[in-house]
């Protein structure tokens, strides 16, 4: 009895593993074909890969490009770009033969309702006001595009963050030129609550309500014609761009040591338009 019960068990067991060998065998025979195709695939891509290698590109004209889809600088001398529901215009105007402004309009990669805009508006001898305004604009866009998202939410951080970025472009420019080229700057942050504006010279921002047709000035100039206007030497605040000294501003990136950008946050509910400008718009 004991030996018919071990042969009865043999049997099953022999049962068994012939049952999981098939079962194997099947999952080898899928295994296989899923390897061929893999492979057919991998073979496919490579002969990709290859006519992807036999095209020529040239880094400095792919940077070039680059340079000039985020600054608006493919429109020598008018323009116009969109994003959304945000857009710029450029004009190099008549007296003027290149374009030393610099425009960004731009969305957070991980958040659409993230949104900066930035004017800068190169100052300086040869192509030297050009240089600082776009790489101004460009250093802004890197520090943007990797800002925590989370920082959609605290307007305040992103006050302070912006603060240190502008100083850090501004101390690059001014150990390459010795503070005798540089740009201004405005520029807005939309975040959940409240814009962040920020401005050094005297680019502006202006804040447009659909309601009471109100255009209004949210930015403060950093200029002598400004200073004058607030001492009463000027009387009327139209009459300060007909000044002598009305292009004079005190402070821009590129200048010798720190230039404190003025800074402060506007409710998202206080305006539906958000307007930057350069001095040269009228």
């Amino acid at each position: 009895d004991i030996l018919r019960q071990q042969v009865v068990s043999k049997n099953q067991i022999d049962a068994m593993y012939l049952e999981n060998a098939e079962m194997m065998k099947n999952c080898m025979a899928n295994m296989v074909g899923t390897v061929c195709e893999i492979y057919i695939y991998e073979k496919q891509f490579e002969a990709s890969r290859m006519q992807i290698s036999n095209q020529r590109f040239h880094a400095a004209n792919v940077e070039k490009a680059r340079k000039e889809m985020i600054t608006g600088l493919t429109h020598n001398k008018e323009g116009s770009l969109s994003i959304g529901n945000m857009s710029a215009s450029t004009s190099i105007g008549k007296k003027r033969h290149n374009q030393e402004d610099a425009v960004l309009v731009k969305e957070h990669p991980q958040n659409p309702n993230f949104k900066i805009l930035v004017v800068a508006d190169g100052m300086g001898g040869g192509d030297a006001g050009e240089v600082v305004s776009n790489y101004t604009v460009e250093q802004i866009s890197k520090w943007f595009e990797n800002l925590p998202v989370v920082y959609y939410r605290d307007a305040n951080r992103v006050e302070l963050a912006l603060q240190e970025k502008i100083q850090q472009i501004s101390d690059d420019m001014a150990g390459r030129y010795g503070g005798k080229a540089g740009s201004t700057f405005v520029g807005g942050i939309v975040c959940e609550t409240e814009t962040v504006i920020s401005n050094v010279g005297d680019s502006r921002a202006y804040i447009y309500s659909d309601r009471t047709k109100d255009l209004t000035q949210v930015s403060e100039d950093e200029s002598l014609v400004e200073a004058l206007y607030k001492m009463g030497e000027i009387e009327k605040r139209d009459d300060m761009r007909f000044h002598k000294s009305s292009n004079g501003i005190f402070q821009h990136i590129g200048k010798l040591g720190r230039i404190n950008p003025k800074t402060k946050r506007i409710s998202n509910h206080s305006y539906d338009k958000l307007i930057l400008v350069s001095d040269g718009v009228s």
